[in-house]
C-alpha cells in the first residue's frame, strides 16, 4: 500500500491506499497538518513530523497503520529531515534548538527512544539525505544561500565530517542517493553548466559524470531505486515536468510514463524497484498520486 497526504477537512493528514483507485483510509486526525511521512523499511511502521498551533517547532512521531503515535523527539526542539537506513535499523533526522541557526544530525534506533543521539553539532542548514548501504555513513547536505548547497559524508563511528567534492565558487548540490555498492552518490548540481543536471560523483577520487549529457532543461528531482538499477527524475520543460527513466548500468532510456501537463510533487520507487509513485499537480487537479 501507499501513504499519501491529502486533505477532506481543514487541515492534510496522512492516509493510507491499499491500491491505485482504491479508498483512501484516513491515519491521522490532528488540527494541525502533516504533510508527509517516511516508513521504515520492511514494516508497516511510519514517522511523521508535526507542530502544535503552527509555531513551527516540529515533533517527530512514529506509529503503525493501527494504535496511536508514540513522540521521538525532544520538546522544544525543531526537527525535519527524517530517513531510515535501508535496513530500517537506524533513523536520521536534523534539529535545532529554539534560537539556534545550526541544525545537529540526529540518530537513534528505532523503537527506542533511549538510544537517540547528537551524531554531529552541526553548523548552518545541514539535514541528513540517506544513510549508506551499509549503516555505516551519512550524506548530509548543508543549504548555504538559495545559489550554494554542500554535500558531506559524515561518518557515524568517529563523527568526522568530509566535504564532498569541494569546489571554488558557489555550487548547488540538490538531494543525493548512494550507490547500490555505496562508493559514489548520485545528485543534481549546476556545476559547470546552464542548467541544473544529474551527476555521479565518485567517492574516492571525486570524479563527477554527467549522467544524462546534452540536457536543455532545469533537472526538477530525481529517485533511486533501492537496488540501484533504476533511475527516475523529472525534467522542467517551459514550467511543465516531464517525468523520465534510465537503466543506470547503461544509461538506457526506458519508456516514460504519460501523464496529463502539470507540475511534479513527488516522485518515488516501491521498495522492490517495480513500480514508480509519482505526485503531479495539474490545471485540473491541484494534486494527484499515480503510480
Amino acid at each position: 500500500s501507499m501513504l499519501v497526504a491529502t486533505r477532506f477537512g481543514s487541515t492534510a493528514q496522512l492516509h493510507r491506499v491499499a491500491a491505485p483507485g482504491a479508498a483512501r483510509v484516513q491515519l491521522t486526525f490532528f488540527d494541525e497538518p502533516v504533510a508527509g511521512a517516511v516508513v521504515r523499511p520492511g514494516t508497516s511502521e511510519f514517522v511523521f513530523a508535526r507542530d502544535v498551533g503552527g509555531d513551527e517547532y516540529y515533533q517527530g512521531f512514529a506509529r503503525g497503520l493501527t494504535g496511536t503515535e508514540a513522540q521521538i523527539t525532544e520538546p522544544g526542539t525543531r526537527n525535519s529531515g527524517f530517513e531510515f537506513s535501508r535496513d530500517g535499523a537506524l533513523l536520521t533526522w536534523s534539529r535545532a534548538g529554539k534560537g539556534d541557526p545550526d541544525y545537529d544530525i540526529m540518530v537513534m534506533t528505532p523503537g527506542r527512544p533511549e538510544t537517540r543521539r547528537v551524531a554531529l553539532e552541526g553548523k548552518g542548514a545541514m539535514a541528513p539525505l540517506e544513510v549508506s548501504p551499509d549503516g555505516r555513513r551519512v550524506l548530509v547536505g548543508n543549504a548555504i544561500s538559495n545559489v550554494e548547497a554542500e554535500l558531506h559524508l559524515l561518518d557515524l563511528a568517529s563523527g568526522r565530517l568530509t566535504e564532498i567534492r569541494p569546489t571554488e565558487g558557489a555550487i548547488r548540490y540538490d538531494g543525493g542517493a548512494f550507490t547500490a555498492d555505496g562508493r559514489s552518490v548520485i545528485t543534481v548540481s549546476d556545476e559547470g553548466a546552464d542548467v541544473p543536471q544529474l551527476v555521479r560523483i565518485d567517492l574516492a577520487d571525486g570524479k563527477r559524470t554527467v549522467l544524462v549529457p546534452g540536457l536543455k532543461w532545469d533537472v526538477e528531482g530525481f529517485d533511486l531505486s533501492e537496488d540501484g538499477s533504476l533511475l527516475a527524475y523529472s525534467v522542467n520543460e517551459d514550467g511543465l515536468s516531464t517525468v523520465r527513466l534510465m537503466e543506470v548500468g547503461n544509461g538506457r532510456a526506458l519508456k516514460a510514463p504519460a501523464l496529463p501537463a502539470g507540475v511534479l510533487t513527488g516522485l518515488k520507487f516501491s521498495p522492490d524497484g517495480r513500480r514508480l509513485a509519482i505526485g503531479l499537480s495539474a490545471a485540473t487537479a491541484t494534486g494527484d498520486v499515480y503510480s
